[in-house]
């Protein structure tokens, strides 16, 4: 089978376009209050994190301009395409990436709040919300991480495990002997898992012991 490379990308490259507006801005705003800018280590460290998104954009640039050449091209398995996209160095946005928020991140936190709306500071504030807006995406996944992980223990601790049972046992509601796969209630009593999904429909207590189901 063969793998075609026929996506447009226009996200991506839409989204390139707008940091590439945002970038260009961030160096207006530089240059117009170059003399009036207080050269601390604020400037310095905007000015680094501008440079690492600028690297950032350069490689993006890179690889959908690679990427662009290449439309329409075919390979004779997934293994060729995979090694296409190595030998583009599509692994090397991550290493710009997080070089680029560390440095942003960082900065956040070094020079919030601003002192004034001079248009440097208005760069700034700019990249203070697009920061800004990172981070709270970025506590939120660590709430859902955390909130699946609960998610998963609860399950691990709470609910029956399913296993696969090979010996000869008879199931107490199908009385058959077969190797199904069998579930074990949090009363210790086994079934098939079949049959205890159709029992559960007419009863949430144990066949057995009468004890609730979880």
């Amino acid at each position: 089978m063969d793998f075609l490379i026929d996506d447009r990308r226009v996200f991506q490259r839409t989204t390139i376009g707008i940091r590439l507006f945002m970038f260009i801005f961030d160096i207006f705003c530089i240059i117009s209050s170059y003399n009036s800018i207080e050269k601390d280590g604020i400037f310095i460290h905007y000015c680094s994190t501008i440079a690492a998104i600028f690297f950032s954009i350069l490689n993006s640039i890179r690889f959908e301009y690679n990427y662009w050449e290449s439309y329409g091209r075919s390979f004779l398995t997934l293994r060729d395409y995979k090694i296409w996209k190595q030998q583009n160095l599509k692994n090397l946005k991550y290493i710009f990436g997080t070089i680029e928020y560390i440095l942003k991140i960082t900065f956040f936190y070094h020079s919030f709040p601003i002192k004034d709306l001079r248009l440097y500071s208005i760069s700034i504030l700019l990249l203070q919300l697009n920061i800004g807006l990172f981070i709270i995406f970025v506590k939120l996944c660590i709430i859902y991480w955390i909130y699946l992980a609960g998610m998963i223990l609860y399950n691990l601790i709470k609910n029956p495990k399913k296993f696969k049972q090979k010996i000869n046992k008879e199931c107490s509601i199908c009385c058959d002997i077969n190797s199904k796969y069998w579930i074990k209630t949090m009363c210790n009593h086994e079934f098939h898992d079949d049959c205890l999904k159709k029992w559960k429909v007419i009863s949430m207590t144990c066949p057995i012991c009468r004890n609730m189901i979880e």
